[in-house]
């Protein structure tokens, strides 16, 4: 069975409800996308679709019809800075790999080699 993933994604943006004045986000699939959402939202309607990203449950709606044409809408109780920041989420994707910090150090204006300053010129290897 395929996944549906972030590489389907087209398209992702806030609108607001013209009836209830709620902030919504409205996605956009490409062909593969599309028919991917069109079979799991058919074979799961009234269940919930998990909205995982970087292993984190962003958002569980619940299915409500199956879903034609590969646009979405995902409605819910959220501000308009939660659903602008899930939107970014599904525009960018997560990271294609972590990113640690390791190590920072603070230099000086003067940078030393040794407790001798560098001089300005280039030594070949």
């Amino acid at each position: 069975m395929k996944t549906l993933t972030g590489a389907h994604i087209r398209n992702a943006d806030v609108s607001i409800d013209s009836r209830y004045n709620e902030p919504y986000i409205s996605i956009e699939f490409d062909e593969n996308g599309s028919k991917l959402l069109e079979r799991i939202t058919g074979e799961n309607i009234r269940r919930r679709l998990a909205i995982v990203i970087d292993k984190r449950v962003y958002s569980a709606p619940v299915i409500q019809a199956k879903i034609f044409g590969g646009e979405a809408r995902i409605t819910g109780k959220f501000g308009k800075k939660e659903a602008a920041d899930l939107a970014l989420l599904f525009r960018t994707g997560p990271l294609p790999a972590k990113i640690t910090l390791v190590e920072q150090k603070r230099l000086n204006k003067e940078i030393r080699t040794f407790g001798e300053p560098i001089r300005n010129e280039v030594t070949p290897w």
